[in-house]
């Protein structure tokens, strides 16, 4: 069962720094172009207010 909306994240990550990645999908779904991507972004609880995601 995968995580819902609701569910806190497992573990806390120490000295996070900035990483920069490629994403690749064989997905049918993926077009040439532009795509909509859905996103979630999970804190170990409700007071955690350090995140930051970001793409392009």
């Amino acid at each position: 069962q995968g995580a819902s909306y609701t569910t806190n994240a497992s573990r806390t990550v120490g000295d996070a720094r900035e990483e920069e990645g490629i994403v690749t999908s064989s997905s049918p779904n993926l077009v040439n172009g532009t795509n909509v991507l859905a996103v979630e972004v999970h804190q170990t609880g409700a007071n955690s207010s350090d995140t930051v995601f970001g793409a392009r």
